[in-house]
């Protein structure tokens, strides 16, 4: 261990290790000066989302150390989304959320927009954030940024963030791995809500797809062709069931040999869409 005095200098130190005159490791560190931010700024984001609404509100404050307003400060807000699994816990072991084509790739983050306000004399601020955008199968991790700057140019960042679920329910599905041509196979379905309480009755659509390779050939510029690989699902069967609350079993039989994706989909009491693969 190092111990360094208090009146040592900033900036950067080298560590060398030597022995026998040789050199045989190195490293270093470096010391800076640390000053505490003089006011600190709050955001107080909706606890989650349902669907796509267009009015969910966001709160900011921002307070000096010493308790005053930051009166009249600029604040920006940058909003954007990821992609973030999301399962009940009674829904443990069941397959939830959707499963895209396996060539299909999907935005990892996507910008929702930016927000600029000036705080009123208490430093709070009230905002309309843009529309969270989850897909039926994809909740969504909206993420807020803010940074608030006061009459002296001094700028604070904080960060927030909140889970966009695309419905109130959820549905699990359950299946073999394996099944044989022909023979009945197992489709185990549950639903539970976000809260993971039961869902109660609901009306599921379930459908099994096909799911193959097919390889193309198309022609490119200067007249060269080149092949393309792309994944095609085709629906082999349908079914529609109403979904008790302590769940169901479906039987469905493969026509033939290959791959199967099955795909449950569901509406909850207001209509939004949510599905599971």
């Amino acid at each position: 261990e190092l111990d360094l005095p208090p009146q040592a200098r900033l900036g950067q130190y080298n560590i060398l290790v030597k022995q026998g005159g040789q050199e045989i490791a190195a490293g270093g560190f470096r010391v800076a000066s640390f000053r505490p931010p003089d006011f600190a700024v709050s955001l107080t984001p909706p606890p989650a989302s349902l669907g796509r609404p267009t009015d969910l509100p966001l709160y900011l404050e921002a307070r000096y150390q010493f308790g005053a307003p930051v009166a009249g400060g600029q604040a920006k807000v940058r909003v954007s989304q990821r992609q973030e699994d999301f399962r009940p816990p009674s829904l443990a072991g069941y397959a939830v959320g959707d499963l895209p084509l396996p060539d299909q790739e999907r935005p990892t983050v996507k910008e929702l927009g930016s927000l600029e306000t000036g705080l009123d004399p208490d430093g709070r601020a009230g905002l309309t954030l843009p529309t969270p955008q989850p897909e039926p199968g994809l909740p969504a991790r909206v993420s807020l940024e803010a940074s608030v700057a006061d009459h002296s140019g001094l700028t604070v960042s904080a960060s927030r963030s909140f889970l966009a679920h695309p419905a109130a329910v959820y549905l699990g599905l359950k299946t073999p791995g394996l099944a044989e041509t022909g023979q009945p196979a197992a489709i185990e379905l549950r639903a539970a809500g976000i809260d993971d309480r039961p869902a109660g009755k609901v009306r599921v659509e379930l459908t099994a797809w096909r799911e193959y390779w097919e390889t193309v050939r198309e022609r490119g510029p200067g007249g060269f062709y080149h092949h393309l690989t792309q994944a095609r699902r085709e629906q082999v069967w349908q079914t529609s069931l109403d979904l008790p609350s302590e769940g169901a079993t479906v039987q469905f039989t493969p026509p033939q040999a290959g791959s199967y994706v099955l795909v449950a989909e569901v509406r909850d009491d207001q209509g939004r869409p949510n599905r599971s693969a």
